[in-house]
């Protein structure tokens, strides 16, 4: 009865730990922009700053989550947060647009909590769980060091409730890792299976990240909206997506296939962009992001897990660090396209993730990504 105990306590310490960590990104991130021309920066350096962050963790988010896998989950999450929090500590004392680029250092190195969390998740349920367990912890840390035990502490608990889908325990030591370590599990991964669930995941990433990049702005340009009317809006969305995650694995356990679920969703995306680059007003602008809410919360998960299942399940870090680095390079790219989209018509950037997100569904036609499916297409 222990075990079964000391798993469900963890798992609830990850949520809160994700809660909090979102929490703190939440009532940041929206301001660096305009705390940076507040500091006298244009708003090519202020892009310049926003795309630091992208390009650190292209570099760095494989680096990390394999880090992870040899290092052990809770001490590689432990020191993301303190490192984290040393950033935005940093921002919080900004006064100078120099100081903002020293703050975006630590944090586009170190920043890779969510990531790191969702991987020890992974190392502690069943295949069976993964979709609600994750989707609960997209919805909602000196607490992770206390309560947490190391992902080798569930090893055995998880081989008696799924023999078949348990992980290999960890052996290294916390700091038995190097740059030797990395490239061979790198070269080791199936790039020729994987390149394109990679690539798709970044155009439905890029797509979403095109979007929202000036959200406000489209919101200004074409309904003349407050910044009070935008907070609400904002604040809308962020309700619908969390209450969409808390039901991501009862709508998962209709679908026998992730792959033909993110097919779906990404099908979802392509209509909801359309419609949203064509509303006519405000309250139909709003009413179409609720299909969008639950196209893109439930795809990060579905997309996850269909990871999983192409993956090597001993290389659950590091195979989520790639993913991150997708995410990153569309991070990178995304505020370039949608300030250049945005230059011709106010819903540029709704246009340009349609057309992102039917690149994706295109590649998912071509390339079938269920594995039962591969396996009849190689």
């Amino acid at each position: 009865m222990a075990a079964p105990m000391i798993r469900k306590n963890a798992i609830i310490v990850i949520y809160i730990s994700g809660f909090l960590d979102l929490f703190g990104v939440s009532m940041i991130l929206p301001l660096i922009t305009s705390h940076a021309r507040d500091l006298g920066a244009s708003p090519t350096v202020s892009g310049i700053l926003g795309s630091v962050y992208g390009a650190l963790q292209l570099f760095t988010s494989p680096l990390v989550g394999q880090w992870s896998d040899v290092a052990g989950r809770r001490f590689a999450l432990l020191v993301c947060l303190f490192m984290s929090a040393g950033g935005y500590s940093i921002f919080a004392m900004a006064t100078s647009v120099s100081l903002m680029f020293i703050a975006r250092l630590p944090l586009g190195i170190f920043k890779h909590s969510q990531n790191i969390s969702k991987a020890y998740l992974a190392d502690i349920i069943t295949d069976s769980e993964q979709a609600a367990v994750i989707g609960n912890f997209n919805a909602v840390s000196i607490l992770v060091w206390l309560i947490v035990p190391t992902e080798k502490a569930h090893h055995e608990m998880k081989k008696s409730l799924a023999s078949s889908t348990s992980l290999k325990a960890l052996q290294s030591d916390e700091i038995n890792f190097n740059s030797k370590t990395f490239w061979q599990a790198a070269k080791d991964m199936n790039w020729k299976d994987l390149w394109d669930l990679y690539f798709i995941k970044f155009l439905l990433g890029a797509s979403v990240i095109i979007y929202r990049s000036n959200f406000s702005l489209v919101l200004v340009q074409k309904f003349e909206t407050s910044p009070i009317t935008n907070g609400y809006i904002i604040s809308f969305n962020g309700i619908v997506s969390a209450f969409v995650g808390l039901f991501t694995g009862y709508i998962s356990s209709y679908y026998t296939s992730n792959a033909k679920l993110v097919l779906h969703l990404a099908i979802m995306q392509v209509f909801t962009m359309i419609s949203l680059s064509v509303s006519p007003s405000l309250w139909l602008y709003t009413l179409f992001l609720v299909p969008l809410c639950f196209a893109t919360t439930i795809t990060r998960v579905a997309a996850t897990k269909l990871m999983l299942e192409r993956g090597n399940k001993k290389d659950i870090g590091i195979l989520m660090g790639f993913q991150q680095s997708c995410m990153s390079v569309a991070r990178m790219l995304a505020p370039l396209v949608a300030g250049i989209s945005q230059e011709v018509t106010s819903s540029g950037p709704s246009i340009m993730g349609a057309g992102f997100s039917l690149a994706a569904v295109i590649i998912m036609c071509w390339r079938p990504q269920d594995p039962r499916e591969r396996k009849k297409y190689e």
